[in-house]
């Protein structure tokens, strides 16, 4: 059963209801009977993913009434968001911890089955002092692995899945630029894979990540009997020589990632514009209107998987009709039905 979701902020009664009507119409539309199958005989079912940032902690309860509109939809969680100060919900800290073991144990008493969070929080340029080594970088994605592992130990069926990062990314204002060295990189997604974390891949995070690795390449290779080839590299704030391996394209990363992939959150990128000697970009498209992502990179992958949640993550400025979000549903269950 392939689940197409929604991003939804619950503490907006009025983004909830428009979102309802918005899957009401793609059903319709496109001919869903019973909201299980659409054209072609492909199984597919609706659902939400809820954005619960770290100012709404504090009023789960109001949360949970708000999200009772949804019964009929399947939901998962995307938390905590906290854009004005990363810091407070980093999973490696005990304050950050802390908060997503609240969230395990509000979805284990809604029966929400997913709960996709971020490894830790981005960084400032300032963060990378000259001692900031490849050893820091692989002590840091060990403390996400302990801190994931420990969160799905003690959960009853929720589970805790680790969302890739874009390397780099901008800040809440898209003007400055952010670095998170870990969960980002081929190889570090591999070492993920392998300890058994649970994985939500992002289409744009992997792809602008794959972008700006990828264009190391190049120079890394022109560099001739060890001429320094760490100032090659030096821009890129928190990664090394290991993590700008070529980058397989999205269909190829996510057959070997396989089944540690338990969801996707799909949407495409664009350049933006050059921060500090690096490229930034502009993320949360509809996919096949940037530059990086398209229906077909996923499609393959989502018809092989029996039951794989599928979050249509898109930029809107209209809420109250979610035009781009009716066009990123449209276009990936025509792609999916061919």
């Amino acid at each position: 059963m392939i689940t197409l979701k929604k991003n939804i902020v619950p503490a907006f009664k009025k983004d909830i209801e428009s979102s309802i009507t918005l899957l009401k119409r793609i059903k319709s539309e496109l001919y869903i009977s019973s909201g299980h199958v659409c054209c072609k005989g492909i199984p597919v079912d609706f659902g939400f993913e809820a954005i619960v940032r770290y100012k709404d902690m504090s009023n789960l309860l109001a949360l949970q009434e708000n999200l009772k509109q949804c019964e009929g939809f399947q939901l998962s969680l995307h938390a905590p968001l906290n854009h004005d100060n990363p810091e407070t919900v980093d999973l490696t800290t005990s304050q950050g911890f802390g908060v997503l073991e609240q969230l395990v144990e509000f979805c284990d008493k809604q029966g929400i089955p997913i709960i996709a969070t971020h490894p830790n929080a981005l960084r400032q340029a300032s963060y990378f002092s000259l001692e900031y080594s490849r050893q820091h970088q692989q002590e840091k994605l060990g403390q996400v692995i302990s801190a994931v592992q420990k969160l799905n130990q003690m959960s009853g069926k929720t589970q805790v899945c680790l969302e890739n990062k874009p390397y780099p990314a901008t800040d809440a204002n898209f003007e400055g630029i952010l670095y998170s060295p870990v969960a980002a990189s081929f190889p570090q997604l591999l070492e993920l894979r392998n300890a058994g974390i649970p994985l939500c891949f992002d289409t744009a995070h992997y792809a602008t990540t794959r972008a700006t690795a990828n264009s190391m390449l190049a120079p890394a290779e022109l560099k001739e009997g060890g001429l320094g080839i760490e100032k090659t590299i030096a821009p890129l704030q928190g990664f090394f020589l290991e993590d700008c391996v070529s980058h397989p394209e999205i269909p190829d990363v996510l057959v070997q990632l396989g089944d540690a992939v338990k969801e996707i959150h799909h949407n495409d990128a664009v350049h933006y514009k050059c921060v500090e000697g690096s490229v930034t970009y502009w993320e949360r498209l509809v996919p096949g209107r940037g530059s990086l992502v398209n229906n077909s990179d996923v499609s393959a992958f989502i018809k092989s998987k029996k039951d794989l949640p599928v979050v249509l993550e898109v930029y809107e400025t209209d809420y109250a009709n979610n035009p781009n979000s009716y066009l990123a549903f449209r276009n990936l269950l025509i792609e999916l039905s061919r």
